[in-house]
């Protein structure tokens, strides 16, 4: 309850983050065509270790959503250690843990012990597929890949018997090299896999000044339709968390929002990058978000700090140029964030949750 009487606070007060992008590893066995990590396994070996992740998060405030990233986040032998340090010290109650689903048993082993260790926390484990195996192999240059992550995704189905704060979920990046095979994909993963929720995101080019790429925004729109017509047809589609059908609107609305961003190529909503949203890479920068590429700061040079950082001046003049310049891309994740704490959107977020209601009864 506190955690929710934080969070009604920050629509109107965004003094601190709520919502953080950790980029645990650059590290991946993958050489994925439009990962902008891409060709990056071994080059960073100056990673932060859990000596110092433990000092960073004892130096953060107490925030809702973590999302880990990388790089394929379960090659770092210690993630379920970085889990429970932000689930005890930050009462993190929702994480997002992405992974190519590989490393098979590795992922299985790992996620139990985060899940036996962090039972106040809810763990989506999002199993990254982008397309049937053809496309999938193509897109990620690795045999094999697509059957290991559909054996990963059955073997975390199994585990999810055990553990009511798991979820699980198929992130699907449309790009150029899968947009016209996202359907039978979609089919796959429902009808095949029993999908509990399929995470659809538009490929984003690498930064501000080249924030699209050659994806068509149109056949993002029409994919999205139909996995909103399969999931229509479905019982207990989308984590059963509490206040699922409103947080299940905001999706809906986030997907709107990002279709009508990269289609007219305009600001729709202001963005609170570096107000509720933030990224830390793996060697302690902090960022605004991914597709700003100067730091606002060091942690390791600002003595694990987080908060002298984030109140910095460097930090306030990011604020402002964000603001002043109205800056706008398709970051699904900062999207949802900027919607869930702008109240001059939710009275078309109400529409949304209304219309979903008296249609679709069935979440």
């Amino acid at each position: 309850m506190k955690n929710y009487i934080r969070l009604i606070g920050k629509v109107f007060n965004k003094t601190s983050p709520e919502h953080l992008i950790f980029f645990v590893t650059s590290k991946c066995n993958f050489n994925c065509k439009m990962c902008f990590y891409k060709n990056s396994l071994g080059q960073n070996k100056n990673e932060l270790n859990i000596d110092e992740i433990e000092r960073i998060s004892k130096n953060m405030p107490h925030f809702h959503w973590l999302q880990i990233s990388g790089g394929e986040t379960f090659l770092r032998d210690d993630l379920d250690e970085i889990c429970g340090l932000f689930a005890r010290n930050n009462q993190v109650r929702f994480f997002n843990i992405p992974t190519n689903g590989f490393f098979s048993e590795k992922i299985i082993e790992t996620t139990e012990k985060i899940l036996k260790n962090n039972p106040k926390s809810f763990f989506n484990i999002g199993v990254s597929v982008l397309g049937l195996r053809d496309i999938h192999e193509g897109i990620t240059g690795i045999k094999g890949s697509f059957d290991r992550a559909i054996t990963t995704y059955f073997k975390l189905f199994d585990l999810k018997k055990q553990y009511r704060n798991l979820g699980l979920s198929f992130p699907v990046n449309q790009n150029i090299y899968n947009e016209k095979g996202i359907k039978p994909l979609f089919d796959f993963l429902m009808k095949e896999c029993k999908a509990e929720q399929i995470g659809f995101n538009l490929a984003r080019g690498e930064n501000v000044a080249h924030k699209y790429t050659t994806t068509s925004p149109q056949l993002y729109l029409e994919n999205w339709n139909y996995l909103l017509e399969l999931a229509s047809n479905r019982n207990n589609y989308y984590f059963q968390i509490p206040l699922k059908k409103l947080f299940y609107s905001i999706h809906m609305l986030q997907k709107d929002m990002t279709y009508e961003t990269a289609r007219y190529n305009r600001f729709i909503i202001p963005c609170y990058a570096a107000r509720i949203s933030g990224v830390i890479d793996e060697t302690g920068n902090i960022f605004s978000c991914e597709m700003r590429k100067t730091p606002l700061g060091n942690l390791r040079k600002s003595n694990y700090d987080f908060c002298a950082i984030w109140n910095s001046e460097r930090a306030k003049e990011e604020r402002r140029q964000i603001k002043n310049s109205r800056c706008f891309c398709t970051h699904e994740c900062f999207m949802t964030t900027n919607i869930i704490f702008n109240p001059a959107v939710y009275p078309r977020l109400i529409k949304k949750w209304i219309g979903y209601k008296n249609e679709k009864n069935k979440l």
